[in-house]
């Protein structure tokens, strides 16, 4: 940003603006004898300025993963230049000589392994905490990669989501929880083999995010847990969705109508809405959820459980830990059971 009027020396600084009015101490501006200096405009309480030297700089997802995957190249050199570590040469031996069915094993030596591993294509990335903010342009060696975890990063927008879904066509499980995503008015055309995508701690609300499950005809698993979602009513994806597992638990959810459209997904298994204060009672089916979870919501006697289980017909495995009970003389008794 430059250096700023109360720096002495005057040094260059950066402005931040946080997700947070708990992270920050200003709105982007300084005040001194002079007046009131602006350098950039956010919230009261979200911005900050730091030194660069502070500052652990934004990458892509390209950068992040060439970055790892030279890293362990290197390891894989340091351990084939090590004598020690190479073991005999490449031999055939079967399993019980005697057994005329034994499958012949191959022993290899460090040096076959590490080559393979140099050769082989990456399946897995862990890109957790690298202040990563977007794709970059992916070498085509690492667009075999299945399994994407990008936990507390800065991805910004469901735009941002299109982009990792297209450089990354084999992809799998989807893992952005804690990102600062926002929700945005655009689609992409896509053909994405996606099962698994988390959402959790993004902000973003069912309703923003069902374009996006309409162009992932093969996702499975759904989870936006700790969202801030509120008594919105939840749209039905696309009749030909095949999900089969939601996880809406803890956000802010007190009407069980919120999630009537939801009732009719005939692929929908699993549903997770612990730790929501529901405070309605529930007046409508869901007749093919085998696995519910609806822990801590408050439950306050057996009469009120078995009102709620009554709707879930197909029920096999119920969680529902944390639900204040009440005896008959009406002290509580916490249930802490499956």
């Amino acid at each position: 940003m430059g250096p700023i009027c109360l720096s002495k020396p005057s040094i260059p600084w950066l402005g931040i603006v946080w997700n947070s009015d708990k992270r920050g101490k200003n709105d982007g501006s300084l005040t001194d004898e002079n007046g009131v200096h602006v350098y950039f405009q956010c919230k009261p309480n979200c911005g900050s300025f730091v030194q660069p030297s502070k500052v652990q700089r934004c990458k892509t997802i390209a950068q992040a993963i060439q970055t790892k995957w030279e890293k362990a190249n290197a390891l894989t050199d340091r351990y084939k230049s090590d004598s020690k570590s190479s073991y005999c040469a490449t031999e055939r031996i079967a399993m019980k000589d005697d057994d005329p069915k034994a499958k012949m094993i191959e022993l290899v030596g460090m040096d076959e392994v590490a080559d393979y591993q140099l050769h082989s294509s990456i399946i897995t990335a862990e890109l957790s905490y690298q202040n990563i903010v977007g794709v970059g342009e992916v070498n085509a060696s690492f667009q075999t990669v299945e399994t994407l975890d990008l936990n507390h990063n800065c991805i910004q927008s469901t735009d941002d989501v299109y982009s990792i879904l297209q450089a990354f066509p084999s992809l799998q499980y989807l893992i952005l929880n804690n990102n600062p995503i926002h929700s945005s008015l655009s689609t992409f055309p896509i053909r994405s083999t996606l099962v698994t995508l988390a959402l959790s701690s993004t902000t973003l609300h069912f309703n923003s995010v069902i374009p996006l499950i309409a162009s992932l005809p093969c996702l499975r698993n759904l989870y936006m847990s700790n969202n801030g979602m509120k008594d919105e009513a939840m749209q039905s994806p696309n009749s030909a969705s095949l999900l089969q597992t939601l996880d809406l638990s803890s956000n802010s959810i007190s009407q069980w109508s919120v999630l009537r459209n939801l009732s009719s997904l005939s692929s929908l298994r699993s549903l997770y809405v612990g730790d929501n204060p529901f405070k309605s009672s529930l007046s409508f089916s869901f007749p093919h959820i085998h696995s519910l979870d609806i822990s801590h919501i408050c439950i306050g006697s057996f009469a009120e459980m078995k009102e709620i289980l009554s709707h879930f017909p197909s029920l096999e495995e119920l969680e529902m830990r944390g639900n204040p009970w009440y005896d008959s003389d009406g002290q509580s008794r916490e249930v802490d059971a499956m």
